[in-house]
């Protein structure tokens, strides 16, 4: 679970210093916010899709931590394989 949680608080911290501040400026700039307008709208915005992208890596991590024996779940590809299997998304 190490490496899926390492990288999904990577790619967590990068998506919020890159598109945060990014979509920030776009609202002040293209559509005339104020500074704490566009702070939240660059906040709510950059962390609905820095979440959505990570959280399969969280997801894969919560699996593998909760099997404590390995029994179900050997690997990243694996664990990933038999969350499609077993729902996918859906689940």
């Amino acid at each position: 679970g190490l490496l899926m949680s390492c990288g999904r608080e990577g790619v967590y911290t990068a998506g919020m210093l890159g598109v945060g501040p990014t979509v920030k400026r776009y609202g002040k700039e293209k559509l005339g916010m104020g500074e704490g307008q566009a702070s939240l709208f660059g906040a709510v915005f950059g962390g609905s899709v820095v979440a959505t992208v990570s959280h399969p890596m969280d997801t894969i991590k919560t699996c593998q931590q909760g099997d404590l024996h390995g029994r179900l779940y050997k690997g990243i590809t694996q664990t990933a394989r038999v969350l499609v299997e077993d729902g996918g998304a859906r689940r």
